[in-house]
């Protein structure tokens, strides 16, 4: 079955959930770049590269707003976005055009979960290892600036050697969905996913998040284990705990996209009729909630970017006098009474 009453508001939902957490993530984008202290700019190196990974993954969701069907050994696409407007007159030029965008948005998710994998351990080290010197600028910078362009270099690679002739492509999603195929939707499919250039990225797409929860674990048991093993001081045991919600809340966002992954096995092994196509429709949108919880965890607990948060909500407050409620939250924020 080729439509189906979930498809227009999982589109709805990519388009206003996506938007808000894209507009949320440019902001902060805006907040590190003209407010990080410089005792911080080290650590929020590794926060503004996970919130441009963020944006630029929602772009190749906003250009695909993508239904995923897993299908034995291959991945059928139908496009629902903007992309599907573009090339209206050469379906296998469109198809690949979204292809592309889509693999953008995947390689840029799973590049949030590695940053974020880095992230927890690099915390680690720096509260486990409070008298040792690291040159933390130097292996930050050292390992983004490695790291990144391999990734790119691959996936792309992945999602070039994935492209294949309309013809062959229209011929082995009839074996399985030959509604599609007759239909006037964007449509392509990895045909392989048993190909020796799709088997990492397919790997990575469905356990990049699961991997990541786990180091959050470990290394949040690492640090409890530390904390609890030293006397230590009211205000450096307030600093702990606070990291340690950190850990807790920033794990939120790879939980959204294990669900995402769980849905994906549903699918794959478990689901017929509506509730298939249900699943299908839902398999990408906690993703696009996962793009909002970077930029509310790291607004809630570094306090530099909630001072300046705050301090942009008490000047909205000024404009409008005559709100009580706003008034009160203004002075509840600054601690006045």
């Amino acid at each position: 079955m080729y439509e189906h009453w979930s498809d227009s508001i999982t589109v709805g939902f990519d388009y206003t959930v996506g938007f808000i957490s894209f507009v949320a993530n440019l902001i902060l984008i805006y907040i590190i770049l003209k407010y990080t202290p410089e005792s911080t700019k080290t650590y929020a190196s590794i926060i503004l590269a996970i919130t441009i990974s963020d944006c630029l993954s929602f772009c190749g969701t906003f250009m695909t707003s993508v239904r995923v069907l897993p299908r034995r050994d291959k991945l059928i696409y139908i496009f629902r976005g903007l992309c599907k407007y573009c090339f209206k007159d050469d379906l296998e030029f469109r198809a690949k055009f979204c292809l592309i965008w889509y693999a953008q948005h995947t390689q840029f998710y799973i590049l949030n979960h590695i940053i974020l994998i880095f992230s927890y351990v690099y915390r680690m080290l720096i509260i486990t290892n409070p008298l040792k010197q690291i040159d933390r600028r130097t292996l930050v910078y050292s390992i983004l600036l490695l790291y990144c362009p391999l990734h790119f270099c691959y996936f792309n690679w992945a999602a070039y050697m994935a492209l294949q002739p309309m013809e062959l492509v229209s011929k082995e999603i009839a074996k399985f969905e030959p509604d599609i195929v007759y239909s006037n939707a964007t449509y392509y499919a990895i045909i392989n996913l048993s190909d020796p250039s799709q088997i990492v990225f397919h790997i990575l797409s469905v356990s990049s998040a699961s991997v990541a929860i786990l180091v959050t674990l470990l290394c949040r048991w690492r640090v409890i284990a530390f904390t609890r093993k030293y006397q230590q001081s009211e205000a450096l045991k307030k600093l702990h705990n606070s990291l340690e919600l950190v850990f807790s809340c920033q794990a939120i966002g790879p939980l959204m996209s294990s669900i995402a992954s769980l849905l994906y096995m549903l699918v794959e092994f478990g689901s017929s009729g509506g509730t298939m196509i249900l699943l299908e429709n839902l398999i990408g949108k906690p993703s696009v909630i996962m793009y909002i919880v970077n930029p509310i965890v790291t607004v809630i607990f570094i306090t530099p970017y909630k001072m300046v948060v705050l301090r942009w909500f008490r000047s909205v407050f000024a404009i409008y006098p005559d709100a009580p409620v706003l008034i009160d939250l203004s002075r509840s924020a600054t601690g006045t009474s």
